[in-house]
């Protein structure tokens, strides 16, 4: 079993140079784009005072981009096409979480890095141009980084789970909860900021936390008595 296990960690992350590769390209193309507008600003007398980290931003949100989609990919697609060998469910399925797990982390290290190189860089270029270059990390919520860093593996485990056990309905209310998410993104956020003001704020995290491990564990329940799609 183990050799099973390292065959897929393997496999799994044999595309992760690539991804980073792409990481690097999104944050120089985000510095490209912060570049110009800092030359609009200054040499075409803009009124722009504050302007974002787009490197920093784009290396951030790619990543976690690139962990949702690899993501739901391992658990929805590969672990199907897995189960079609002579591979034991709970082989495959602890393969792709490790290689998952690593995935994520080395993704989301390479996001601090570039916010770092980011960081250093941005007072040295544009200390005297008079603008402000705003920070990602400084003003993107705790919550946010958070939600970026842990969220990806628990919604591919969501989606393996559910399209494992419901087929296209499945598929079809995953879609109605993504949509649901969207349209209450707001009062999402402001719950989180307003945090210490709602009544009751802890009690309603934990029965959220509490009911999200029910599910989780019965996707995993569901991945590992998952039959082999036509």
């Amino acid at each position: 079993m183990l050799r099973m296990i390292r065959g897929i960690v393997r496999v799994d992350l044999d595309d992760l140079k690539l991804e980073l590769g792409i990481q690097g390209g999104a944050w120089l193309l985000g510095e490209i784009i912060q570049a110009v507008i800092v030359f609009v600003s200054v040499f075409g007398k803009g009124d722009v005072e504050r302007v974002p980290a787009a490197g920093t931003a784009a290396a951030v949100y790619g990543a976690a981009g690139c962990m949702i989609i690899v993501n739901v990919t391992r658990f929805v697609v590969e672990y199907q096409l897995h189960l079609r060998f002579p591979l034991t469910r709970r082989g495959a399925l602890a393969g792709h979480l490790i290689s998952m797990l690593a995935h994520d982390a080395i993704l989301g290290a390479g996001a601090l890095v570039w916010g770092g190189v980011g960081a250093v860089l941005h007072p040295l270029l544009y200390g005297r141009t008079g603008l402000t270059i705003l920070p990602t990390f400084a003003h993107t919520p705790w919550f946010a980084w958070l939600i970026l860093l842990l969220a990806p593996l628990p919604v591919a485990l969501l989606a393996g789970g559910i399209i494992s056990r419901f087929g296209r309905a499945g598929g079809w209310l995953l879609y109605m909860l993504f949509m649901v998410v969207c349209l209450s993104l707001d009062q999402i956020i402001e719950f989180f900021v307003n945090f210490g003001v709602h009544t009751n704020a802890l009690t309603l995290l934990a029965v959220g936390a509490l009911g999200l491990a029910v599910l989780l564990a019965l996707c995993v329940r569901w991945l590992l008595k998952a039959a082999v799609q036509a």
